[in-house]
């Protein structure tokens, strides 16, 4: 009998949290976790905030944890930083056997082309040719923010139990970049946004 490993690379933001949820709506689904501790700019710390919210949500039990220097291009782009993280699951965890790995990527802007469908269908033909049982699946890939928002109402799933600032290095949200925007916008906290800043703008 093939044995199918099924694994979702998760971030501790919403998107990747809420399709975490939706997959397992799937109670015959044996979904693993994968996280990547890393840091955005050279000599920063890692992104533990987010590894906070999942080992809350786990008890403390993630899958597999990796751990990477990363930088920054520009605002708030990490370039191939999605491949990397395929690329290492696939180094881990592949035997042979069927792998899907899960993205909790979204309709998204053209800065991040590893969040695109041209992305994804160049990796999984890359992949094809020395990986054939291995599969990466973006279900939410043609969803909005909003949309995946509607979702995780649904399934219950609490914006403040996730983190996504992309220039946090202290705990606490910047307020001001995109992620902190968004967030705010839905989530209508004062404290969230630093002053003279519209919410959702």
């Amino acid at each position: 009998m093939t044995n199918m490993t099924n694994i979702i690379c998760m971030s501790g933001g919403y998107d990747s949290t809420v399709l975490y949820d939706y997959l397992k709506k799937d109670e015959h689904l044996d979904l693993k976790v994968y996280h990547a501790l890393y840091t955005k700019v050279e000599g920063g710390t890692y992104n533990l905030n987010e590894f906070k919210c999942l080992t809350q949500k786990f008890n403390n039990e993630i899958d597999y944890l990796a751990h990477f220097n990363l930088h920054l291009l520009g605002e708030d782009y990490i370039p191939n930083r999605n491949t990397l993280f395929v690329m290492d699951i696939i180094a881990k965890l592949y035997v042979g056997e069927p792998l899907n790995i899960y993205l909790g990527i979204i309709k998204n802007f053209p800065r991040y082309p590893d969040c695109t469908h041209e992305w994804l269908e160049a990796l999984n033909s890359f992949l094809s040719i020395e990986f054939p049982n291995v599969k990466v699946l973006a279900p939410f890939i043609d969803l909005t923010k909003d949309d995946v928002f509607k979702i995780g109402c649904k399934l219950g799933v609490k914006l403040e139990d996730t983190f996504s600032c992309n220039f946090s290095d202290n705990g606490e949200p910047c307020g001001v970049c995109e992620n902190c925007k968004w967030r705010a916008a839905h989530m209508y906290p004062s404290y969230f946004l630093k002053e003279g800043n519209e919410i959702g703008k």
